[in-house]
């Protein structure tokens, strides 16, 4: 048969004590450093939807730019065509 006597109030402030010290030296600092870790993941995150948008940005604008570099050229072309043609 189990006797419940001193020793058991002894283990339980044991297992409390141990649970606050394990909480100060391991646990605050692992979930600080997790903290810090995912903040970062974070702008990483926006730093590529941002480079994303800028990207598609400068594509857009050489799409364009080629677009209109092509009906100069043509323009060009039918000008010089027209004037060899007289």
């Amino acid at each position: 048969m189990i006797k419940v006597d001193g020793s058991l109030f002894v283990q339980i402030a044991n297992f409390l004590v141990l649970i606050w010290l394990l909480n100060i030296i391991l646990y605050k600092p692992i979930r600080n450093v997790l903290i810090k870790r995912n903040e970062k993941v974070k702008g990483f995150e926006q730093n590529i939807d941002m480079f994303k948008r800028d990207a598609k940005e400068r594509e857009d604008a050489f799409a364009n730019g080629l677009k209109a570099a092509r009906v100069k050229g043509l323009k060009e072309k039918e000008a010089l065509l027209l004037t060899a043609s007289d």
